[in-house]
């Protein structure tokens, strides 16, 4: 965060207000506004002032913005503030941290030497602290362990329920009551009772207080709030329907229907009846997508023009929202199926509650939620703290929260209990600060409305005043008014707390002028094809300005993998901030299948995978030669020597290595702790040196510390390791610097130079629907809770759990436009908005996913932007493609999994791969690199001239760079590339093979298996010419020094006449076509092709 530099702000005096130990406030600061900075300001100024530092608690979310703040408050304690500061800002933080230093060192504090002594942690940390130190008051026997993977328990939990069914109590009813309903499928019902489990704190309280009640008097109250919603959604209709529209609407239904109910008294007055008329109103008016009618049907011509008529609603968008929440509210009644559902869960789910204690209590482990109900139970209740509720209370002076917009009901309520003994008038306070603008973890139980509430009502009886910030230090002056402009018309006009609606607040820029928002329109890309776009733009881009710092925003993860695919191709080093899923990696896998191996010797695919695992390598057709016919376990196998020796050489070799480690594991086990095992056996297989990177081996690290976590008693359940893995993410790459890929959610609070945001055309999956739908709503008691059960499987429409799933929609659509709203400020200097749109018939484009929601603001700038992409077009360098397998027999026997593409033939008999004596690593690694661009050029089309395409030029030395070049040695390779690219496009017969012709392919992979022999192929270049002839052309980047060029060029079509020859073999068999054999040269610009005959045989040179 850029803080500091700036000397004053517009809105100065609220953030000294903001630092005024002697005032309580709730600050609402947008993005860019400092927010950490003036946390820390006024954390040192509440340091002067007391008497202990543990007087003072500041509460965050994470653990590492807990750790930033501690370590920017040590820095600025200790700091040498001798030198006078450069700004306002700098000099107020010296003041205030002279200020406290010298209080901690009259009173003794040592806080260098005792940092902890600062109280700033994570709301879960402090719950675990009170627990830990109250345990009886917590109703804690036991200390427990917050759980990795709380999820198991809550699946354990809901199939101990389960075990219940046919018990003859009212649980076990309640159990035969409902599984019909959800088709008797038991994963599903304990997958849907165990996510219910998670969220416990949101349906607990009201769950129990209305099964306890009568039946009646149950219902009752649980559609009493359906009603109440129904009926404020026509207060709202009633008003934004003018007086004197309603008459004449009168008079058009009572025509159209015959009733005469239809009067502007029966439409004013309350009730039930009222409400129906209305429902029935808004059935004529809206249209079938739930906009206002411009027309309506049948309507009499002596009432004048229905145009006329409706021009007379001045919020046509507001009357139809309301208008439609009504139709959505329906009947405001559960139906018989809808209330057996709901009851029979009101008497399983305390049921599943309790089994979840019972489960925490057996593995010694709970959940966050389960850690701060019993915080909120040590302190006791409003009116009657515990004891140790009033020692806190007692210590505890003053209370700073971060990201309040981040704060859920159960966090609301801790917060409640704290301050429930502050008396108003005392020398406390209570500083929250946060923007509700990026309130984005509504996933996590966030609940922004509670932000405006603190603010408006105070916490219990302690009052708050409210500030709110507009100067951002962050982003260029063009950044920050096209954010105010767009976001205006993006964020809802007003704070509705039911639907999580937070007004647009604008913001000033502080720094100077400069900063772009650049819309880039691509029709008809897919995946692949906006990815090697974004590989492109970032290419560019660290051409033109090569230290800045980019961030790639994605929506998804899943998005983030194709463009991480294709930075990887491009050269380009990032670093992918939890991008993939640590159960997804190479070495996890290889290292889950030895596991496997070891705790299940008769898993056959396990082993499998082991013996094809870098540290075995055992290739395909040994494989096959060892497994083919044979159904016994692996291990059966390997001991069988009549079987082994089908195997070559090589192969006999590496199973016999494989073997004998494996043997001796297995002689360990129940010795030494599984772990240790595996990882032993790693070792003794040489697997370090299988890993390429310093990433992988780190990956390979923290699975042996999850197999050490999840082991108990030299055991451990696969499927939870697996689960325990899926949930972990491998590390980003250390030596990568500058650019990021990252979620949107991750991004929040960081920032950078450059920020792309693709994908916004793409959409996400959906949400699961739950087994109840559960929806917190404000009544004039307090919270209520809509509950709608699921419908059953036989079901086709439930319209009341659509109505609140449609009222939950609403909350997460206004969650999403916050969520581009973070995504937008990350930037200080540029914003590329890159998305793909479906090209239609008549030039216009259809807009899915973020698209939609940007629409209104870069409508026009899209149609202008628009980019040509074709699917998959555009590759900067050869990326992995998938294998095309030829079957000539069987593979019996075989994992089904895809070979890799080795370049390499076994089998005896079968012709050696070419040596590559003579070619350097420097000169391969250029070959990989000329291979690359020439695919590109080949792709993307031939320019005019001899010349390069600037864009091309520019990602030369990161494509350099990626293949391990040295600054010094680059200028020197990148001459030779450009040697290579130039001939080739000076050169007639460089352009033909270039050029467009008939399925054109480029590093085209294949495979097929023949006698025992495994081929494989990839192609530089293929396609087929105006006779119908099969072109297979290889680029050779050799260079000849010396005479007889000619004599050189005979030399190499004999050195690689036998390759091409088994490339021709694949292609025969893939389409019969006659095939031209060829080797292209591009640093000589010569060209050697001859005619392949069937009937050749390939010859070694």
């Amino acid at each position: 965060m850029r803080e500091a530099g700036v000397v004053m702000t517009s809105d100065a005096e609220a953030r000294r207000a903001a630092i005024d130990p002697t005032r309580s406030l709730v600050v609402q600061a947008p993005a860019g506004s400092g927010k950490t900075a003036l946390l820390i300001q006024r954390y040192l100024a509440l340091l002067a002032r007391v008497e202990t530092p543990e007087e003072i608690l500041a509460l965050t979310f994470t653990r590492k913005a807990a750790e930033e703040m501690r370590s920017r408050v040590l820095a600025a304690l200790t700091a040498d503030f001798t030198v006078p500061g450069g700004n306002d800002y700098e000099r107020e933080l010296a003041a205030l941290a002279q200020a406290a230093a010298r209080a901690g060192e009259q009173r003794g504090w040592f806080l260098a030497d005792c940092p902890g002594r600062l109280r700033i942690q994570t709301f879960d940390a402090f719950c675990g602290q009170i627990v830990n130190q109250w345990p009886a008051a917590a109703g804690v026997g036991v200390a427990l362990e917050v759980a990795q993977d709380p999820a198991a328990l809550y699946a354990e939990a809901a199939l101990a329920t389960f075990a219940e069914l046919g018990a003859d109590d009212a649980v076990g009813q309640a159990l035969a009551a409902l599984l019909p309903a959800l088709g008797n499928d038991v994963d599903r019902f304990v997958a849907l009772v165990g996510e219910l489990l998670g969220r416990r704190e949101q349906w607990l309280p009201v769950v129990l207080e209305t099964g306890s009640a009568a039946p009646e008097q149950a219902r009752a109250r649980l559609e009493g709030v359906f009603l109440r919603l129904a009926h404020e959604a026509m207060a709202r209709a009633r008003a934004l329907f003018p007086e004197e529209a309603l008459g004449p609407a009168c008079a058009y239904l009572a025509t159209i229907t015959g009733d005469p109910d239809w009067q502007p008294a029966h439409l004013g007055a309350d009730g039930v009846g009222a409400l129906r008329l209305w429902q029935r109103l808004a059935g004529y008016f809206l249209t079938g997508g739930g906009g206002l009618r411009k027309q309506l049907k049948d309507w009499p011509k002596d009432f004048g023009s229905t145009r006329a008529f409706m021009a007379q609603f001045g919020d046509p968008e507001g009357l139809a929202g309301a208008l439609n929440a009504l139709v959505a509210w329906g009947p405001c009644s559960y139906g018989d199926g809808q209330w057996q559902r709901l009851s029979a869960l009101l008497r399983i789910l305390p049921a599943a509650s309790a089994q979840l204690q019972m489960v925490f209590a057996r593995h010694g482990a709970w959940d966050f939620t389960e850690a701060a109900l019993r915080a909120l139970q040590a302190l006791g209740t409003e009116g009657e703290p515990t004891a140790g509720a009033l020692r806190l209370d007692r210590r505890l002076q003053h209370v700073l929260v971060d990201e309040f917009q981040d704060t859920s009901v159960l966090q609301y309520r801790l917060l409640e209990r704290l301050t429930s003994e502050w008396v108003p008038g005392e020398p406390r306070s209570l500083f929250v600060v946060g923007d509700p603008m990026q309130s984005i973890y509504g996933f996590r139980k966030a609940e922004v409305g509670l932000f405006f509430k603190l603010a408006r009502e105070g916490l219990g009886s302690w009052p708050l005043e409210s500030v709110t910030l507009s100067a951002n230090f962050r982003s260029r002056a063009g950044l920050v008014a096209w954010v105010n402009e767009a976001f205006a018309r993006l964020l809802p006009k007003r704070f509705v707390s039911d639907e999580g609606a937070v007004p647009h607040a604008p913001a000033t820029a502080v720094r100077g002028a400069g900063g772009a928002v650049r819309v880039h329109g691509l029709v008809d890309a897919d995946m692949e094809g906006e990815a090697d776009y974004v590989a492109r733009l970032v290419g560019d881009i660290r051409a033109q300005r090569p230290g800045v710092e980019i961030g790639i925003l994605v929506r998804s993860r899943a998005h983030g993998h194709a463009i991480a695919a294709a930075l990887t191709a491009a050269g380009l080093r990032f670093a992918g901030e939890e991008l993939y899923s640590l159960g997804t990696r190479p070495v996890i896998r290889d290292l889950l299948a030895l596991t496997e191996t070891l705790l299940f010797p008769a898993a056959r695919l396990s082993a499998l995978s082991g013996l094809r695992a870098p540290w075995c390598g055992l290739d395909l057709a040994d494989l096959v030669a060892l497994c083919e016919g044979d159904p016994r376990p692996l291990a059966d196998i390997l001991a069988d020597e009549a079987r082994v020796a089908r195997l070559s050489a090589d192969g006999r070799s590496r199973v016999a290595r494989m073997r004998d480690v494996l043997h001796a594991a297995q002689r360990q086990r129940g010795r030494v702790p599984l772990s240790r095992c595996v990882e032993e056996a790693w070792l003794a297989l040489g697997g370090p040196a299988a890993l390429a990177t310093q990433t992988a081996f780190d990956e390979a690290l923290v699975f042996f510390e999850t197999l050490s976590e999840c082991e108990v008693a030299g055991e451990v359940d696969i499927w939870q390791l697996r689960a325990h893995l899926q949930k972990l993410y491998a590390p980003p790459d250390p030596q990568a610097s500058g650019l990021h890929i990252l979620t949107i959610h991750k991004a929040k609070g960081l920032e950078y130079d450059v920020v792309i945001c693709p994908g916004l055309g793409r959409r996400t999956r959906g949400d699961g629907r739950p087994l109840l739908l559960v929806q917190e709503t404000e009544g004039p008691r307090g919270t209520d809770l809509l509950l709608a059960p699921l419908k059953a499987h036989d079901e086709d429409k439930d319209a009341l759990y659509d109505a609140v799933w449609g009222f939950a929609a609403r909350r997460r659509e206004h969650e999403v436009r916050r969520l581009l709203y973070v995504a937008c400020t990350r930037a200080r200097e540029d914003l590329h908005l890159i998305g793909h749109a479906q090209g239609k018939d008549d030039g216009s484009v259809q807009t899915t996913g973020l698209w939609t929601v940007l629409w209104p603001v870069i409508g026009a700038s899209f149609r202008q932007s628009c980019v040509a992409c074709e699917s998959g077009t555009g590759a900067v360098a050869p990326a992995p493609i998938g294998l095309r397998r030829i079957a000539r027999g069987a593979l019996t026997g075989v994992s089904p999994g895809p070979s890799p593409v080795t370049g390499e033939e076994h089998a005896s008999g079968v012709d050696a791969p070419v040596v590559f004596d003579w070619a350097g690593s420097r000169i391969r690694r250029i070959g990989i690199v000329v291979h690359a661009l020439l695919a590109e050029l080949a792709d993307a089309g031939l320019p005019e001239g001899a010349g390069l395409p600037d864009a091309l030029r520019t990602r030369i030395e990161g494509l350099l760079y990626g293949q391990g070049f040295a600054a010094q040695d680059l200028r020197s390779a990148r001459a030779t590339v450009m040697e290579a690219l130039t001939r080739t496009l000076q050169d007639a017969d460089g352009r033909w093979i270039l050029g467009p012709h008939a399925n054109a392919r480029n590093e085209y992979a294949l495979s097929t298996f023949d006698g025992g022999a495994v081929l494989t192929a990839r192609v530089d270049r293929t396609f087929i010419d105006g006779e119908g002839v099969r072109w297979i052309i290889d680029y050779k980047t050799g260079r000849h020094e010396g005479a007889d060029r000619e004599g050189f060029l005979d030399r190499e079509r004999e050195r690689y006449g036998g390759q091409l020859a088994r490339y021709a073999r694949l292609f025969q068999d893939l389409d019969g076509r006659p095939v031209e054999l060829g080797l292209y040269f591009p640093l000589l610009a010569a060209f050697r092709h001859w005619r392949y005959e069937p009937g050749d045989q390939p010859r070694d040179g």
